[in-house]
């Protein structure tokens, strides 16, 4: 079964994408920083910040393998130098020969995603085994992912399920929500929904919004548990706060349909929108279909509703009846609207770029779990 398939069976909420998360893409985030200081006091922490580098610097080109991860997390942040994903693998590579396990991984995940580098899953893998060897979390998570997937390995879920175990006993969110979606799907392991739902939780609890909303799907439907509608919403809410555009949906869906709270046309489209400007089929098809009619707080709009639709109809992944539906509404709406307009709108569709996904941050997993090994080293490899 690829990635793609893996889809708990929907009733009436949409399912979270049964992906494996794999933290495929390097996105590192600048410091937020409270309050203005005086002129003095910023000057002073400028100066140390920039002898800081210096030092930094210094000790990279010495050799210090975690000086030259942190230069690698610098240039690929943009922080203090350009922003240059090729620069980054160029340390990543010199701290990962020296043995050290977030440089593997990181460099891991440059090559599962071709930034900075030729895109090689096979070498990948290599590096995600590297640091999989010395029990670092988000490696041994990422290593599973590619066994389950069978992207530069022997497809073997079992295999991979394995992996998943080892980082979700070491706390990786990443791992526990995969170790859920293995038992919920039976791929790799014997299906159990109530294993699945604890894993799911102890995800969630760490705030994993892919874990959140499928919690939340499974208060839906009383799998694994009691059916609780208002329990739910929570889940779905605490996802879709992370921008996670299935919960954003699903909170939607349950304003809409007065699911779990009250009814709130107007706080229903709200959701969809923010799930729809990420490319949610589903979110999008709802859009149009308020915009069609005019409901729930929106002036009928025929320009916009036909480029929701029409978005929907491109990007959605639904049986054949559902898009035919969604033709029918596509077209009753175009058939109301001149050559021109309809010109105009679908300049507009071609030009549509969806907002940036929620997808899970590897470096973000590790720097979570870096001092964690460093302190099992006895510190970083010189």
């Amino acid at each position: 079964m690829s990635a793609s398939q893996h889809r708990v069976a929907k009733a009436l909420f949409r399912a979270s994408p049964m992906l494996f998360a794999l933290a495929a893409v390097l996105r590192l985030c600048l410091p937020l920083h409270a309050g203005a200081q005086s002129p003095a006091v910023e000057a002073r922490k400028i100066q140390t910040a920039s002898e800081d580098a210096e030092a930094l610097l210094r000790a990279a080109v010495q050799g210090n393998a975690d000086a030259q991860y942190q230069v690698g997390v610098a240039h690929h942040k943009g922080q203090g130098v350009p922003q240059n994903d090729e620069e980054a693998v160029h340390w990543f590579r010199l701290a990962a020969d020296q043995g050290h396990a977030p440089a593997q991984f990181l460099l891991g995940c440059a090559y599962r995603s071709g930034l900075g580098v030729v895109q090689d899953v096979a070498e990948a893998v290599r590096w995600y085994r590297r640091a999989a060897d010395q029990e670092f979390a988000p490696a041994e998570n990422d290593l599973g992912v590619m066994y389950v997937t069978g992207r530069g390995v022997l497809q073997n879920a079992a295999e991979g399920v394995s992996w998943f175990r080892r980082a979700a006993s070491q706390g990786s969110s990443l791992a526990q929500f995969n170790l859920g979606v293995a038992y919920d799907t039976g791929d790799g392991v014997k299906r159990n929904v109530a294993e699945a739902v604890a894993w799911y939780r102890r995800a969630a609890d760490q705030g994993d919004p892919m874990a959140q909303d499928n919690l939340g799907l499974k208060y839906v439907r009383g799998e694994g548990l009691r059916q609780n509608p208002s329990e739910a919403v929570q889940w779905f809410r605490r996802g879709a706060d992370q921008g996670y555009a299935a919960a954003q949906y699903n909170v939607g869906f349950a304003y809409k349909n007065g699911f779990g709270l009250a009814r709130d046309g107007a706080a229903a489209l709200r959701w969809f929108r923010l799930a729809a400007n990420q490319g949610d089929a589903r979110a999008q098809a709802n859009l149009g279909e308020g915009y069609a009619n005019g409901q729930d707080g929106v002036l009928r709009d025929d320009a916009s509703a036909l480029l929701w639709f029409s978005l929907a109809i491109a990007g959605s992944e639904r049986s054949a009846p559902y898009l035919k539906r969604l033709v029918t509404a596509r077209d009753s709406v175009a058939a109301r609207m001149t050559t021109e307009q309809i010109a105009a709108e679908k300049h507009l569709e071609l030009e549509w770029r969806p907002t940036r996904r929620w997808e899970p941050d590897p470096a973000a997993e590790a720097k979570r779990f870096e001092l964690r090994w460093n302190r099992k080293e006895g510190g970083s490899p010189r």
